[in-house]
């Protein structure tokens, strides 16, 4: 059997995913760092989850597929599936990049 890259439906409704940056992401882009205080300073942890919650995370990207030069039908379709994916993923936004081998 073939295998194709492609999603499969298992469910009616897209399932909730919520996406977690490293703690490191954090602090060198909104300065909050996961030290005992802000575990424990219910102050300090309700300012630091306004500040992640209003952050713009504009230049972050889900990397849906990676290919390389092919004339095969089965690359078109790949193509095709993951641009489709994209635009979902994207809420109807997608970008598409070529990067110099």
């Amino acid at each position: 059997m073939k295998h194709h890259n492609r999603m499969i439906k298992i469910c009616s409704k897209p399932l909730p995913v919520d996406i977690v940056f490293h703690p490191i992401w954090w602090n060198k882009n909104a300065g909050i760092t996961f030290d005992e205080s802000f575990f424990y300073d219910p102050r300090r942890r309700v300012e630091d989850e306004q500040k992640m919650e209003g952050l713009q995370i504009s230049d972050t990207y889900l990397l849906i597929d990676r290919m390389s030069v092919s004339h095969e039908k089965d690359s078109e379709s790949r193509l095709i599936d993951s641009a489709e994916t994209a635009f979902y993923e994207g809420r109807g936004e997608c970008r598409l990049m070529f990067m110099p081998s």
